[in-house]
């Protein structure tokens, strides 16, 4: 029954669970899986999201350390927690980045600032949309979680519902409640 409750938790899972015992190789197997995942994720969100002046591989080298210290402050006991972990980081730092150029934008200089470094009409719209996230968060946290999961890491509706232990029903409304309300929070700003 062990071993079968073992399959059933996953590869990621166990891995992870490895790694807070102090397997280095089962660490090393967790960021590999992670880091890879998050770079498609990052790629994915930034040809979604066209004009989008922040570097995917940026975000995620910034958020890959971040996410390496937070592992191991408060270590996740499975791949829920660790993409939830995940999830929250890269939001933080995508805010940070968007927070950095805005700030050089404001500075008065002489000359033209490199192009690389202003911010674009989708910089300030995704800037909006990761304060949005926040609130919806705070308001509606099963239904963020659920959006967070499927439609900023790109799990699937099954795979989100396996990992938090829903319904892919009740995933399907949530996500869907939360496209609604953040649409409906953009639309008025």
């Amino acid at each position: 029954m062990d071993n079968n409750s073992e399959n059933n938790k996953g590869q990621f899972t166990i891995k992870l669970q490895d790694w807070q015992k102090g397997d280095i190789v089962a660490g090393k197997e967790v960021i590999e899986m992670a880091y890879q995942r998050l770079v498609n994720i990052a790629t994915h969100a930034h040809i979604k999201i066209q004009g989008l002046s922040i570097n995917p591989q940026e975000v995620v080298h910034e958020s890959f350390e971040r996410i390496q210290n937070a592992v191991k402050k408060n270590p996740p006991i499975d791949k829920i927690a660790f993409y939830n972990l995940a999830s929250q980081v890269i939001h933080n730092t995508c805010v940070d980045l968007l927070r950095k150029k805005l700030a050089i934008k404001r500075i008065p200089q002489t000359e033209a600032l490199h192009t690389e470094k202003n911010i674009t009409p989708a910089d300030h719209s995704f800037y909006q949309l990761l304060l949005l996230l926040e609130e919806l968060s705070q308001l509606h946290p099963r239904q963020a979680q659920s959006f967070k999961l499927h439609g900023v890491m790109g799990f699937t509706i099954e795979e989100t519902a396996k990992m938090t232990e829903l319904s892919e029903a009740t995933i399907s409304r949530d996500v869907t409640f939360a496209r609604h309300w953040l649409a409906a929070k953009l639309s008025a700003i």
